[in-house]
């Protein structure tokens, strides 16, 4: 049971919100940073491309976590 699945994927500033949200319900989580690492290695990537990603036995009780997260920031 340790895989993985995306949640979301969006600025690093929403998802900074959105994992303070999954760590207050226990939910183990992965940041991949995208733009971070582009810049690192010196290739080009879009902005908002940094994704967080659940354990996929946890993926339904997040997704619950998100969407009411989109609600209160209107997202």
């Amino acid at each position: 049971m340790n895989e993985y699945t995306k949640l979301f994927t969006g600025s690093a500033l929403i998802i900074k919100g959105l994992t303070v949200f999954l760590e207050e319900n226990d939910i183990q989580y992965i940041i991949k940073d995208r733009l971070n690492s582009a810049l690192i290695t010196g290739f080009g990537e879009l902005p908002n491309t940094t994704e967080v990603h659940v354990k996929t036995f946890k993926l339904d009780v997040a997704n619950e976590i998100l969407e009411n997260y989109r609600i209160t920031i209107n997202l």
